[in-house]
């Protein structure tokens, strides 16, 4: 259903989204185009077109000088990037002041800065798949732009910044227990950003628990992997974290929606035992077999019979079995909301349990071959394997 922003008080059309009027803010940003460039043509048409087109102040992203950045500090170092936390002086566009005739901004904000490993085609990628996702999701992971570190002369993108960091740090060094009440709701979260991605007919294909993004919402991040889901695809080496890998994709076989899934069950079990999937074990061809063959996690004691079932669903060896992004969103609303008074019991019961026993350890042994940054994996070439 449409929604009623009402009108700009200047051209009198309808405004696209709250106090943002398409038609007159890109004229605005346009006038402006002469007074910057990046110094790349294609980052500056791209950079242009996102402006020229925007519906609402989150699709606007934006060149930002490095002069703007301040207070840079290393967060890490991935399999394809390296992370900063910096703060940038003024912060992103919110709206136009008429009377001023100049644009509000948010503020001195605290943003990520990502620079990648991979060439320029990887960067510009990465950037036209967030922008992708923001106009179908204005309120998930928001990105506001690319800027330029004057020494190495890498481009960076300039994202917001999740002060709790990523799920894996947020289970495994040093957070709360959590009721069951806050992990469907961070569940759902992860979820409907999950189900925005795929209306944007894109793949993740890299989604696992140091992709999820936390602070006052829960996100996935880190799209360079991500491709559209009708194009194509030729495997010769596979890319991501192991344990996250659907048996299919393991075998060769194209990367579907459904192999999304199959690594949100994966953060499903992590959201009950608060350990990284197979931290026991050597990441190797012999685990990559083996989770063809079957083999997944033993499902937590106490953990409520519905969330188990959907859990499973998701990790099912066949990925025509498994639910949709959509599917698990709704289900994990429902139960958050609490409407059926069996499965709300089921999730007081699995409180009562926990609340008995002890937060497991955040210090767990991880076998030495255990690697949980993206990387190529080892694959089986599909043979006589039928799901």
């Amino acid at each position: 259903m449409d929604v009623n922003f009402g009108f700009c008080r200047d051209c009198k059309k309808r405004n696209t989204s709250l106090r943002w009027c398409q038609s007159c803010n890109s004229k605005r940003l346009e006038a402006d185009f002469p007074n910057w460039t990046s110094g790349n043509k294609k980052i500056d048409e791209f950079l242009r077109e996102t402006q020229l087109t925007a519906r609402c102040w989150q699709e606007v992203f934006e060149w930002i000088p490095y002069s703007n950045i301040i207070e840079v500090e290393l967060v890490g170092k991935g399999g394809y990037g390296t992370v900063y936390k910096a703060k940038w002086k003024g912060g992103c566009i919110i709206k136009w002041m008429r009377k001023e005739k100049t644009w509000k901004r948010w503020g001195t904000e605290f943003v990520a800065l990502k620079s990648l490993y991979g060439d320029f085609n990887e960067f510009m990628h990465e950037l036209k798949t967030l922008h992708r996702c923001t106009r179908f999701n204005p309120n998930g992971f928001e990105c506001y732009g690319v800027t330029q570190d004057p020494i190495t002369h890498n481009y960076m993108i300039v994202a917001d910044f999740y002060g709790k960091g990523d799920l894996r740090q947020y289970f495994h060094y040093g957070s709360d227990k959590l009721d069951w009440s806050k992990k469907l709701d961070m569940l759902k979260q992860i979820a409907s950003d999950l189900h925005n991605i795929h209306k944007a007919n894109l793949v993740h294909r890299d989604l696992h628990s140091g992709n999820v993004l936390i602070d006052s919402i829960t996100c996935i991040a880190d799209l360079g992997l991500s491709r559209d889901e009708n194009i194509s695809q030729t495997f010769t080496e596979v890319s991501g974290v192991l344990p996250y890998v659907a048996p299919e994709v393991l075998h060769q076989q194209p990367y579907t929606k459904a192999a999304d899934v199959y690594s949100f069950g994966m953060i499903m079990w992590e959201f009950t035992s608060y350990r990284l999937p197979f931290s026991e074990r050597s990441h190797d061809i012999y685990l990559a077999l083996d989770i063809c063959k079957g083999l997944r996690p033993d499902p937590i004691e106490g953990t409520p019979p519905c969330y188990v079932k959907l859990m499973q669903q998701c990790w099912d060896s066949d990925p025509n079995k498994r639910p949709t992004a959509e599917y698990i969103a709704e289900t994990l609303q429902s139960w958050f909301e609490g409407s059926d008074e069996n499965i709300q019991n089921q999730f007081k019961t699995a409180d009562e349990v926990d609340s008995m026993r002890e937060r497991p350890s955040q210090v767990c042994e991880i076998h030495p071959s255990a690697v949980y940054t993206s990387r190529c994996l080892p694959t089986i070439p599909l043979g006589d394997f039928t799901f």
